[in-house]
């Protein structure tokens, strides 16, 4: 939700990379140095910057990390909004993890085969991610969780999909969601000031 915005600006702006990579840390630069370092056994897509255009017409500059697994995928964006205004995800729940900064952007269940994923837009980064390798075929768990910079400018958020044998077992997909939780550190620290 993007509270006070001007009217969407007509010159396209090109994406600038919003975060970093190095080795297997991805640093996202405006969000409060939030770093998520993945554990051996995922594939680094990535980063790929871009921009994109939300339905109510706003813009956002945008970088995409993508950690990718045969049956799994943990992504990283950072977004940067074009126009004035400030980001406002208030009324969405807090979530337990990574910590209670962040809120729940969206979470589920639902069946995903590699003809689906390859019709998802473009910006949900999923043609990358299946060149990458992932596989998708069955039930899939998903989390997406979100934070904003303190300018209210900038917002990151972590997607993760993790495969379950079935969406009716809410058990199992709290469990697959936290088993792909391990594979990586989410860790904040506050930025210093500017000089």
């Amino acid at each position: 939700m993007v509270a006070g915005l001007a009217a969407p600006a007509s010159a396209a702006s090109p994406a600038r990379a919003l975060l970093q990579v190095h080795g297997r840390t991805i640093v996202v630069r405006d969000v409060t140095a939030l770093t998520v370092t993945a554990r051996p056994g995922l594939r680094l897509n990535g980063p790929h910057s871009f921009t994109k255009t939300e339905d109510n017409g706003y813009r956002f500059e945008v970088s995409l990390v993508s950690l990718v697994a045969r049956d799994a995928v943990i992504s990283v964006a950072a977004e940067r909004l074009i126009e004035a205004g400030e980001l406002n995800y208030d009324d969405w729940p807090p979530a337990r993890w990574p910590d209670p900064g962040f809120r729940v952007r969206a979470s589920g269940c639902a069946a995903l085969t590699p003809a689906q994923a390859a019709t998802m837009p473009a910006q949900s980064g999923m043609r990358w991610i299946l060149a990458a390798g992932f596989k998708p075929q069955g039930a899939f768990a998903f989390q997406a969780v979100i934070v904003v910079s303190a300018d209210r400018r900038h917002e990151a958020t972590i997607e993760l999909i993790a495969p379950v044998r079935s969406c009716a077992d809410p058990d199992a997909i709290a469990v697959a969601l936290d088993a792909l939780r391990t594979r990586i550190k989410v860790t904040r620290a506050t930025p210093e000031p500017a000089t």
